[in-house]
């Protein structure tokens, strides 16, 4: 699972995810058919097959293990996301064949393109998959190997997550108003005729207005209507707090980690003006310091107790401290006859 083809397959998946959640919804405003949405639709139904396959081979862990037997990771892809994977996929493929059988069937051009816009909307069932988001910035978390580019990560995914969230908020706002007919928010504010753009960004400024940011015009015209707009404000309440307090938290933590390197920056800045320095032998001075500053702390975070890494087993313990000095030890030459898979253990234990 920690594989660099695996890490590749994962930037796909994020990839994938983002086509499903972002563009698929978007087909309530009746997007005109084009080539490139048509390659991604395809490029996407196909890669979920392939994801299914690779995801009954790849490896997991269990209680800190690394479980690699064929049948456990079938057993624990079947007991975990099979189920879902299977069903969206499996749905995908009854929409694609209903919308074959339907362009065959039916004559009228009409009837035709209603057909095709109600399967696309089905396929709004694809952003179930929202659940696997939290999953792959996980993933992508490890990969950061600074703290202050974690905070940064970690903000910047919060705020993409509430991006997505709130689009997916204003297309099924949309939505609504396609499932009633008849009178509703779109027909009473006169936006039949409007330009599919303007529908989205008339639906997006409603659902940032739920978050109490900008304001917004568009009320409810039915009871159905109403409804979504008091779960939608119960969610608004429930995402304003835990996004505040969130924000919060990581802007102090990203503020704490830079404060050290900007107090001590600052009084140099001061000693060079008071001194006199002139510009391009200060900047020389800065850069070089700037460059030895990030190596201390590079070497603070290599040699710094971590508390956690005590509980690891013996085993795993010898594994680490061998990943850490490999580089070192390679260079021995005695020990270039114990390098190979089947001796690592005797170096492990040296």
């Amino acid at each position: 699972p920690g594989g660099n083809f695996r890490l590749f397959w994962n930037v796909l998946v994020a990839l994938c995810l983002v086509h499903d959640l972002v563009v698929i919804p978007l087909y309530v405003f009746e997007l005109q058919d084009s080539a490139v949405l048509l390659a991604f639709e395809w490029c996407t139904q196909l890669f979920w097959n392939f994801d299914i396959i690779l995801s009954m081979h790849t490896g997991y862990y269990y209680k800190g293990l690394l479980i690699m037997s064929g049948k456990k990771v079938f057993r624990n892809y079947m007991r975990t996301w099979m189920p879902l994977d299977v069903t969206l996929v499996s749905l995908d493929w009854v929409f694609v064949i209903m919308e074959v059988a339907g362009v065959a069937s039916i004559g009228s051009v009409a009837q035709l393109s209603r057909t095709i816009r109600f399967l696309r909307f089905l396929r709004l069932i694809r952003i179930l998959r929202w659940v696997k988001l939290r999953r792959m910035a996980e993933m992508f978390q490890e990969l950061v190997q600074s703290q202050s580019a974690g905070v940064v990560f970690s903000l910047v995914f919060g705020i993409a997550r509430l991006l997505i969230l709130n689009h997916l908020v204003g297309c099924a706002w949309f939505g609504l108003s396609r499932i009633q007919g008849g009178d509703n928010w779109v027909r009473s504010n006169n936006l039949e005729d409007a330009s599919p753009l303007h529908k989205y960004l008339t639906c997006m400024n409603w659902a940032f207005a739920q978050l109490g940011v900008g304001l917004s015009d568009i009320t409810p015209a039915t009871t159905l209507e109403t409804f979504f707009s008091v779960i939608i404000a119960f969610r608004s309440l429930i995402t304003c707090t835990t996004l505040i307090s969130r924000m919060t938290s990581l802007m102090t933590a990203l503020i704490k980690t830079k404060e050290d390197e900007e107090r001590d920056f600052r009084l140099l800045r001061s000693y060079l003006v008071y001194n006199e320095i002139p510009h391009s032998l200060g900047q020389k001075v800065t850069r070089f310091l700037q460059h030895q500053f990030n190596l201390r702390m590079q070497a603070k975070s290599a040699d710094v107790h971590v508390p956690l890494l005590d509980l690891l087993s013996h085993r795993l313990q010898g594994e680490l401290q061998f990943a850490r000095h490999q580089k070192s030890l390679y260079q021995l030459e005695f020990l270039d006859h114990l390098m190979h898979e089947k001796d690592l253990q005797i170096v492990h234990a040296m």
